[in-house]
């Protein structure tokens, strides 16, 4: 018989592998084409487990840090699986009320350790979930590269990803020289793809 934490789990994870991200259809991205959360949050995981090691290299993370990093990613957008996805306008202007409903989300699904990353990952205080919203971010702006190149009008999200991804490389690098120069390093690489 299966436990109800892991028929929940299950459902919420089913909703994710199922559910488009909302900013891209809304900029016209069929449903069927649209990126759906788990790609997104899958693709995040990875570049972190990437990026984290280069930079675990040069000193700024250390290799603990990188696989809870890639952990964080994984699971940042899992109460999107109860709640679905709003757009980022309705984010901005819920603030903080979103994200308190979305920990009550996760906290439904009733895992300790998926609660745990997430509430990292909105606290945004340790480094591992610093490099996971960068990831979050880049993900996001390599999607948007890739829709833009398949002429899809994402233009504003292309922007609005950058930006995210230089304040996110500045609150992990500061004024690191070399952080920010592996980081500069790799943002080019991404945008000759």
């Amino acid at each position: 018989m299966v436990s109800a934490l892991l028929s929940g789990l299950l459902d919420v994870l089913r909703a994710l592998k199922s559910i488009p991200r909302t900013g891209w259809v809304q900029r016209g991205v069929p449903p069927a084409v649209a990126e759906v959360i788990a790609s997104h949050s899958y693709e995040a995981s990875v570049i972190c487990l990437e990026i984290g090691h280069r930079l675990s290299r040069i000193g700024v993370i250390a290799g603990d840090d990188v696989s809870r990093a890639a952990l964080i990613a994984l699971i940042h957008d899992v109460g999107e699986g109860v709640m679905g996805d709003l757009n980022r306008y309705t984010s901005r202007e819920l603030g903080r009320v979103k994200q308190e409903i979305e920990m009550r989300a996760v906290d439904h699904i009733g895992s300790e350790i998926i609660s745990e990353l997430y509430r990292e990952y909105i606290d945004r205080k340790t480094r591992a979930s610093k490099l996971a919203h960068m990831c979050d971010k880049l993900s996001t702006y390599i999607q948007a590269r890739r829709y833009r190149r398949s002429g899809y009008g994402v233009d504003e999200i292309v922007e609005s990803s950058i930006e995210d991804i230089r304040r996110a490389v500045w609150d992990i690098c500061g004024e690191r020289g070399e952080c920010l120069e592996e980081m500069r390093s790799i943002i080019e690489e991404i945008e000759k793809l």
